[in-house]
């Protein structure tokens, strides 16, 4: 019940921080949101820093989670860096302005939460590394095939064709394929 609650404030607190930036969204209104008072906001964050804080947290793994879940699902390695692909399409069109907020907020970030991020990063990284090494063994990527630096092209790949696609191109990730990125990504690894 009390996570329930929590996560009602952090998903309000998602929409009213993309609306009106970190300095211009009100507790009271993510309190209206989530459907409770302003007060039992501080019961779950002391603060609106804290909440913003905590936003960031919450959603870093519910990006991990999805990555965890398109890695285990079927398909060889090529079929699921596409799949990734996709989902971190998803993940950013879902929230693109929130990300927005994050990006220019970065000052109102705790040197742990950055560290943090750049630990969850690597999670991330490790991940993908994962994937690319059972495809070695699969004989679907070539046998001398830096995974390390493969798995860097991908992620800087993935964020930077969904950011030019969704920020500057103003699409909608449905209207995105990744198919051609991908190609070219494994056209440098066989």
């Amino acid at each position: 019940m009390a996570e329930n609650k929590r996560i009602q404030i952090l998903d309000s607190a998602a929409v009213i921080f993309s609306k009106h930036g970190f300095h211009g969204a009100k507790m009271g209104d993510i309190a209206k949101g989530a459907g409770i008072g302003k007060g039992t906001i501080y019961r779950y964050f002391e603060s609106k820093e804290t909440l913003f804080q905590e936003l960031i947290r919450y959603g870093m793994e519910e990006y991990k989670e999805g990555m965890r879940k398109v890695l285990n699902r079927e398909g060889n390695c090529k079929e699921k860096i596409i799949e990734l692909f996709k989902y971190h399409g998803y993940y950013l069109g879902k929230h693109i302005d929130i990300t927005q907020v994050v990006i220019n907020q970065e000052g109102l970030m705790p040197k742990k939460l950055k560290e943090e991020m750049v630990n969850e990063k690597m999670e991330l990284l490790a991940m993908i590394e994962e994937l690319l090494d059972r495809g070695k063994n699969n004989k679907e990527l070539r046998e001398n095939l830096d995974v390390g630096l493969a798995a860097l092209s991908i992620i800087g790949s993935i964020s930077n064709f969904y950011g030019k696609e969704l920020y500057y191109n103003r699409k909608e990730f449905k209207e995105i394929c990744p198919g051609p990125m991908v190609d070219l990504l494994f056209e440098g690894f066989n």
